[in-house]
């Protein structure tokens, strides 16, 4: 079955025949880097066969779109897609591996729904007068079960307007459900929960017209939540959540603060851009395994407060909150690849000498004055890193009429490295 897939965008060197030239390449000569052009390539991803080979943006959405992916959103270093076909447009996927139990499916008309087991069975059922329920008996090993609904019904529309309603609910499990995903499901308006669902380790909801979401402090084995494209708002991060890696919350429609709980010492990856009805989001100091932090495009008025106990961050997205008034970073961040910090109101050089890792810095449309861009011009080209891309234009100081003797030289040595700058 088809699913969501993220790849990530950069800046890369390319050579005559178009070919990627790696960033890591650090005894070729500097004069080598003069040579070639600069272009956005998607980067490799080995879960997510499109991205091999570096391909353009152009040549990625081709290849997702041979693959019966469809795109659900670009941005400037972020493209998701997600499966195209009857599968992956329309389902919910429930995983459980012990007792029996029952799935209720209402809907406002009577399309035939496959149920396709993971073992390679599947059954037709009609919904019987806008109501079906199904027992589902779970195998050994343990067994996953979709509900399909065919692209062709009336049940379901790209439209969200013209979508007719559909309600799934599931008993409250004594034996429950570990992974359930519900997949571009634009009519399903709402989805009951249960606290004991105490094996749950996935929670995935894209595409709905779900309003609101019930989660439980019992789920203490969920590690990994995905949300995207549903109206859901905010809803509890529960400190019991002490296994969560992954949380993705793209374009929700979240509503007023969130706080992530700093028992979360596990997450990985925090992801809460385009909900521009967060009002302020706090990330404590105690999440020492963050790896990325993206809240672009969500209107904050109030910086995030960070903390140099993130030794291993390596992505941070914070652009697009024009009234933020900027973000605060550390040396310690000495992993730290990517800092996108566009159009967030930074007022102060953001950069640090001891980023050894960095490649991608995006600090354009801000309100830097021409003493803190010499500042970043000087601190990037000290971390030593080759092949990147820096964007520091639409700022107060960015003529580079009034660059210092030594931020001409930084700047002259970074493109010497193979760096693209702008403004040129």
């Amino acid at each position: 079955m088809a699913s969501t897939r993220v790849a990530n965008v950069a800046f890369f060197r390319v050579d005559g025949n178009g070919n990627v030239i790696s960033k890591n390449s650090i005894t070729e000569p500097l004069s080598s880097h003069l040579t070639g052009s600069y272009e956005q390539r998607i980067i490799e991803d080995s879960s997510n066969p499109s991205t091999l080979g570096y391909p353009t943006v152009k040549e990625y959405i081709e290849r997702e779109a041979l693959a019966d992916y469809v795109l659900d959103y670009m941005g400037s270093d972020t493209i998701i897609t997600a499966g195209a076909d009857t599968t992956s447009q329309l389902t919910m996927l429930i995983e459980s591996n012990k007792e029996t139990w029952t799935v209720s499916v209402s809907a406002l008309t009577t399309p035939v729904l496959e149920w396709v087991y993971s073992d390679g069975t599947s059954e037709d059922r009609v919904v019987n007068g806008s109501q079906l329920n199904h027992t589902f008996v779970p195998h050994d090993p343990p067994n996953s079960m979709s509900i399909l609904f065919p692209v062709e019904t009336p049940l379901f529309s790209f439209n969200a307007v013209s979508s007719e309603a559909i309600t799934i609910e599931l008993p409250p499990l004594s034996s429950n459900p570990y992974n359930i995903t519900l997949n571009n499901l634009y009519g399903l308006t709402s989805f009951n929960t249960y606290a004991v669902w105490t094996d749950l380790e996935f929670f995935q909801i894209t595409n709905t017209v779900v309003t609101s979401l019930e989660t439980h402090a019992e789920w203490t084995k969920l590690a990994a939540f995905y949300g995207f494209g549903s109206p859901v708002g905010a809803f509890v991060l529960h400190p019991e959540w002490v296994l969560m890696t992954t949380f993705r919350f793209n374009n929700c429609a979240w509503v007023g603060p969130c706080s992530v709980p700093d028992t979360w010492t596990s997450l990985e990856t925090f992801y809460i851009y385009q909900n521009t009805g967060l009002t302020l989001l706090t990330v404590p100091n105690t999440l020492v395994a963050l790896k990325s932090l993206q809240y672009a495009q969500c209107n904050l008025e109030t910086s995030p407060t960070t903390h140099p106990e993130w030794v291993d961050l390596e992505i941070l997205s914070c652009g697009f909150n024009a009234s933020m008034g900027g973000v605060v970073t550390y040396p310690e961040w000495t992993k730290l690849t990517q800092l996108v910090a566009q159009v967030c109101g930074q007022t102060v050089n953001p950069i640090q000498s001891t980023w050894t890792a960095i490649n991608i810095v995006h600090i354009y449309s801000n309100s830097l004055s021409a003493t803190e861009i010499d500042a970043a011009l000087i601190a990037l080209d000290a971390c030593g890193t080759s092949n990147g891309s820096l964007n520091y234009s639409n700022n107060p100081g960015s003529d580079d009429g009034d660059r210092s003797g030594a931020a001409a030289t930084a700047k002259a040595n970074l493109i010497a490295r193979g760096w693209t700058v702008l403004p040129a």
